[in-house]
């Protein structure tokens, strides 16, 4: 509709009536290329395939530019721009494995020409870009946030639009996010790490900055400092855990130890950037004598697609499941300290029943189990339509099995 009123300009996308059926698909993001051309990211049911179509408001015709498919799931996307040229967009996509950009080009003058063309991959490795933070078009370069180097970090990177001149510009490790304007010579990055509280800071393009807010020093807090410790699963994958023993635990005295697993899906919970509420509770537990500790299983995020897909299918959650027994059972004897008894997992969300569950009841240990699941079968919608990978008749069997109360007696 016109923003001075009159008549509604319907949008006609043709592709739309092969995706399954012409109401079984969503719209997670829209917005504008011109003043004349809309984009709309269109993504199936079965969440594998997102497209992304130009259309022309005034007819409501429209054209395909990109599609992007994979054999588990696509997510909607976030990074998509339209470059100020008007003649290019970027776009993010895990098709070699991991979350890198990528650069497309259009016809300006005729935008519905054509589909779009790919001009180059802009980074690549064995790393995750987490978001786009800024462009400046004048010098071609992007700003853009990653993983590059620790995975349990987040580092502000600039790259041109060309490919070249890759560069680090967050000087400190830990976890950045930066916010540009449209215009000029700075940005502000929030800043902070596992023992350092969240400060916000004015910083030029080179990286030197000044802070202008920063949290409340700890020194008033006995603050017990956590490790980070590796695990291997069965597949050989490393999994990334931090731990927190309590103060003057020794190696021949037996130590509660509390497991608290999320499990799921675009979530990290082993990360070296500041835990806010989450970090004080854990210093609670460890000066009451709990251990505490966090792993990020097969399943979670910012650690490529292998790692990622390893949820698929949800119906018995086998790698959430087996990482928590493996740890429990095995790996949690190899460290110097004796964690193996009074070991209580605790669980949430898409690891609230299965995982928890399955730890507890499944674990020679004689254990004093006591748990209160609920079903989880109406939460979080998209995550178990995508993760059963299942046609649609049988997607709600598959969400009873994998999401229904467990019952304690049958352990």
């Amino acid at each position: 509709i016109d923003s001075n009123g009159g008549r509604t300009h319907w949008i006609n996308i043709p592709g739309l009536a092969g995706k399954q059926n012409k109401n079984d698909y969503y719209i997670p993001r829209f917005g504008w290329v011109n003043k004349d051309v809309l984009y709309v990211q269109v993504l199936n049911r079965d969440q594998n395939q997102l497209d992304i179509y130009f259309v022309d408001t005034p007819t409501g015709h429209s054209q395909l530019m990109l599609s992007e498919k994979d054999d588990a799931w696509v997510m909607w996307n976030d990074t998509f721009r339209v470059l100020k040229s008007g003649d290019q967009f970027l776009w993010e996509s895990w098709r070699d494995g991991h979350t890198h950009l990528y650069l497309y080009s259009f016809n300006k003058s005729n935008p519905l020409n054509s589909a779009a063309k790919l001009e180059h991959q802009l980074t690549s490795g064995n790393y995750e870009v987490t978001g786009v933070d800024g462009i400046d078009e004048e010098s071609s370069t992007i700003f853009y946030t990653s993983n590059e180097g620790d995975d349990r970090q987040q580092n502000l990177f600039s790259i041109r639009l060309d490919g070249t001149g890759k560069q680090r510009i967050s000087h400190e490790d830990g976890a950045h996010k930066a916010s540009f304007p449209e215009q000029g010579r700075y940005y502000v990055d929030t800043y902070s790490a596992l023992l350092t509280p969240p400060r916000m800071q004015l910083c030029s393009f080179s990286g030197t900055c000044n802070a202008f807010w920063t949290s409340r020093p700890l020194t008033s807090y006995e603050i017990l400092r956590p490790q980070f410790v590796d695990f291997t699963a069965d597949d050989g994958t490393v999994l990334h855990g931090e731990l927190i023993m309590p103060l003057g635990a020794s190696a021949d005295q037996k130590v509660p130890l509390l497991m608290n697993p999320y499990g799921g899906p675009e979530a990290q919970e082993v990360h070296d950037r500041w835990g806010a509420a989450t970090f004080f509770f854990d210093q609670i537990l460890a000066h009451d004598g709990v251990a505490v500790l966090r792993v990020d299983n097969r399943g979670m995020g910012y650690r490529g697609r292998k790692f990622a897909t390893a949820l698929r299918p949800i119906r018995f959650i086998p790698s959430a499941t087996w990482d928590c027994l493996k740890i429990i059972r095995m790996d949690t004897g190899q460290a110097p300290y004796n964690l193996q008894l009074r070991i209580s997992p605790a669980g949430c969300s898409l690891c609230m029943a299965p995982a928890t569950t399955t730890c507890t009841c499944r674990t020679p240990c004689n254990w004093r189990r006591h748990l209160s699941i609920r079903e989880s079968r109406s939460k979080c919608c998209c995550f178990p339509a995508r993760l059963t990978a299942l046609p649609a008749p049988l997607r709600a069997r598959s969400y009873s099995n994998a999401f229904a109360p467990f019952s304690i007696a049958s352990c």
